[in-house]
């Protein structure tokens, strides 16, 4: 049997001569083959790839064949003919690892000097193959030294070649490898300590692996002087321990800790029991704690290679909380108690001690010396403490470190209303904050605090102008800034209240009121077109506003501040009061309407009929119910008569409704021609709440269209529709309104413009729904169609061409 390389890069090696049949192992080191010819029968052979050496595992009486390994590699199946009878044979190979001795040094061993290693390697039944000493330092060593190497060494006891640290001692890993002629190998690693002048072992410390942050621990720590070195207690080379601080990235957080003198002197070889400080750092925190002794307040023994004292401590705050609030409202009432619940954990060392001890935990650090309550603070916008007494919620029990309670937390809100911070904090007795006392964080939460009744007067736009006595509008627009709703409409409803001041602030005189038009949720704007009377004395005077409810409790008594306009009373050139006759409310989008409007002139000017320069108009501005104007230009309409100063007259205004759906406030002014709009001079626009729908409008709800059809093939189908617009869908007559439907393709090109789907059974309003019965012809093309469902008018108009939106569905048309 010989082997080659692929691709070829050296010359074919025989590997076993008279050999036949091979098969590699799984792991190709080893080639398993029968060995001699067929007519003397052979024997079953086990050959290393690599050295070629090999060992018969079957004498040659049973003619084995046809070698095979079992995929685990220590199993070989192969075929026989013992006593002339050909059957399956196994065998189960065990390897045997060669068999080390090292007598010296014995791990833990002190070694003064050099290392001279004695072992016995091997036994003259398995001798050793190859074999390679090595000496590493630390307990962890980054690089290995080779001391010794060869190969057949003898099974006797033997030295190895001495060898002697190159940078001072401390501890060292002895590690021997060896290998049989099998290929098995051993290895033996332990350690040991080569110590010179310098050499110490710290043992049986009782230092905590926990400690608290910035305290100061007594421990013992049993010390053997292992190096040649006497330790002195007096003079400039004496012998005292201390310690320094790493963090887990290995960084130096105290380079020098508490020193611990020795108690006596101590020879070479004695042994001493050291009682030693050491203090925690104020960091919480993992680090490791190397102890060790140093000489003359400067040299370390580790610089001397002596390994120190290392010991992993977790450094934990003594007072540390971890809130979990779960149902904090975000919102409160003045003055009231809120009950929250709150769970604590203490993430500190130190236990503390509940309203009712059951006794301290055995374990850990001492508790606190005074019960422990759950409590707080308010601060308010500006970082100011509100001062008021808080509430406290005792601990139930002990809380050991590590453990979690639950409270039922009561918290009194401030009885002003504002924006504030909730300061969770722990207290111990009277007034021991944990935050002030132990520099434990708060938790923070903000809250807003509202009254019942809070209101927020966003704009009141009055007349700058008025006549004394005459009535006019206010528009106010307040914003709900309370936690409860105003109830609006009929008694008891909350009222909009106006209030005269002169240049006595003190002397309030009536100006108007009235009833919220509708309910106004917390957080929602209302706009409010307030009737006022002007004073029947000329002068300036303050327009204030109000809210009030059951006709006694005032909102700006708790606090809320009121509204105001500046007003002077007199006869301005222009002004005007509005009456409208009928407010128009809904209209339909697009769409012009005529409005009686009854004006009075309230100026000094009189008002000119017609449209040319110089004559007074009526006209309107569109706007969003938050005050943002519409892009839209008005309709104008010219006055029947002229008007004098006092005079009345009735106007059939014409007005548009916006292009499209929504909430709008439709604000009537007059328009100088040549001038400008009254508004623009002080008077007050007639704001209108107006809902503009859509006149066309289908929401097509449910269908089952199928998915594929058969070419020129008729589906009956089933649609619920809701009628969306304003204008009712007439089932016959002029205006009928039918359900169609139209062929296009994939790319929009239409394959049948119009087709009849289903007549309406009746008529059908504004909001209501109809289920129809449409059938539909599918078209004569193969592939994608989009079928599209509409409305159809007088069967020319399609809903869609209005702007409503029609269903299209993908069918797959197939022959």
């Amino acid at each position: 049997i010989w082997v080659v390389d692929w691709p070829p890069t050296k010359e074919p090696r025989l590997l076993v001569a008279g050999g036949r049949e091979p098969a590699f192992s799984p792991d190709g080191r080893w080639l398993a083959c029968v060995r001699g010819t067929k007519a003397e029968g052979g024997s079953l052979w086990v050959v290393e790839v690599e050295s070629g050496q090999g060992i018969a595992l079957t004498d040659e009486t049973g003619q084995p064949a046809s070698p095979s390994w079992g995929p685990d590699g220590k199993t070989i199946y192969f075929d026989a003919a013992p006593q002339g009878q050909r059957d399956l044979g196994l065998l189960v190979l065990e390897r045997m690892e060669p068999r080390v001795e090292v007598l010296f040094p014995k791990p833990e061993e002190v070694v003064r000097g050099a290392l001279v290693v004695r072992a016995r390697l091997g036994t003259p039944e398995a001798p050793v193959r190859t074999y390679r000493l090595e000496v590493g330092r630390g307990a962890r060593p980054e690089h290995w030294e080779t001391i010794a190497q060869g190969e057949s060494p003898s099974p006797e006891e033997q030295e190895f070649a001495p060898w002697v640290p190159k940078e001072g001692g401390g501890l060292f890993l002895l590690r021997l490898i060896v290998t049989d002629a099998a290929g098995d190998q051993t290895t033996i690693e332990f350690p040991f300590y080569v110590f010179g002048e310098y050499g110490a072992f710290y043992e049986r410390p009782t230092l905590p692996t926990q400690m608290v942050a910035g305290r100061t621990y007594t421990a013992q720590v049993h010390l053997r002087n292992a190096g040649l070195m006497t330790w002195r207690t007096q003079g400039p080379y004496r012998v005292e321990g201390s310690y320094r601080w790493r963090r887990a990235s290995g960084e130096v957080v105290e380079p020098t800790g508490l020193v611990s003198p020795l108690p006596q002197d101590v020879a070479s070889g004695e042994e001493v029991n050291l009682e030693v400080q050491v203090r925690a750092p104020e960091e919480p925190g993992d680090y490791l704690l190397e102890w060790e002794l140093r000489q003359g307040g400067q040299m370390w023994f580790s610089d001397q290679g002596v390994p120190p004292l290392r010991l992993q401590v977790a450094v934990r705050p003594g007072h540390a909380v971890e809130y979990r609030v779960y149902n904090l409202p975000e919102q409160m009432v003045p003055g009231q108690i809120y009950t929250v619940d709150v769970a604590l954990r203490n993430a500190g060392v130190v236990a503390w001690r509940g309203e009712q001890p059951a006794g301290m935990p055995s374990t850990g650090e001492e508790g606190t010396t005074q019960p422990v309550a759950l409590s707080y603070r308010w601060e308010d916008a500006n970082g100011r403490e509100v001062e008021m007494v808080p509430l406290r919620t005792p601990l139930p029990h002990d809380v050991a470190s590590g453990q979690t309670v639950r409270l039922a937390a009561k918290v009194r809100s401030p009885s002003v209303p504002g924006c504030y911070v909730l300061r969770w904090d722990l207290v111990e007795g009277e007034e021991g904050w944990f935050s002030q006392r132990h520099g434990v964080a708060c938790l923070t939460q903000p809250v807003t605090v509202k009254p019942l009744f809070g209101m927020e007067v966003l704009e009141v736009k009055a007349p700058s102008r008025m006549f004394p006595g005459q009535m006019y509008v206010a528009n106010v627009r307040v914003r709900n800034t309370g936690a409860l709703a105003w109830r609006g409409g009929e008694a008891p409803a909350i009222e909009v209240l106006g209030e005269w001041t002169g240049p006595s602030p003190t002397n309030r005189l009536p100006a108007g009121r009235m009833r919220l038009p509708y309910t106004v949720s917390p957080g929602d704007v209302v706009e409010v077109a307030l009737p006022v009377q002007a004073p029947g004395e000329p002068g300036e005077y303050w327009l204030w506003v109000d809210l009030q409810r059951g006709g006694e409790f005032r909102f700006s008594a708790e606090g809320n501040p009121m509204g105001r306009a500046l007003v002077k009373v007199g006869y301005p050139t222009y002004g005007v009061a509005f009456q409208p006759e009928k407010p128009l409310t809904e209209m339909s989008v697009g769409q012009t309407y005529s409005v009686r409007l009854r004006l009075r002139n309230l100026g000094t000017m009189t008002w000119r009929s017609g449209t040319e320069a110089g004559s007074v108009q009526v006209g309107y501005h569109w706007s969003t119910p938050e005050g943002v104007p519409l892009p839209q230009e008005p309709l104008f309409t010219p006055l029947p008569a002229q008007v004098d100063f006092g005079g009345e007259v009735l106007v059939e205004a014409r007005v548009q409704a916006p292009q499209e759906a929504g909430e709008y406030i439709l604000k009537w002014d007059l328009f100088h021609q040549g001038i400008g709009w009254f508004s623009e001079q002080g008077c007050p626009t007639l704001n209108v709440p107006v809902r503009v729908r859509v006149i066309y409008g289908v929401e097509f709800l449910s269908h089952d269209t199928p998915a594929q059809m058969v070419a020129g093939q008729r589906y009956r189908i089933t649609l619920k529709v809701r009628n969306t617009g304003v204008m009712p869908w007439e089932p016959q007559g002029e205006g009928r309104v039918t359900l169609g439907y139209r062929w296009l393709t994939a790319a929009g090109k239409e394959i049948v413009p119009q087709a009849l789907g289903a007549f309406l059974p009746q008529r059908v309003e504004m909001g209501e729904t109809v289920d129809l019965v449409a059938y539909v012809a599918s078209p004569e093309v193969e592939g994608e169609a989009i079928l599209v469902w509409d409305l159809l008018q007088d069967g020319k108009v399609w809903f869609s061409q209005k702007g409503a939106a029609s269903l299209e569905v993908k069918v797959q048309i197939r022959r």
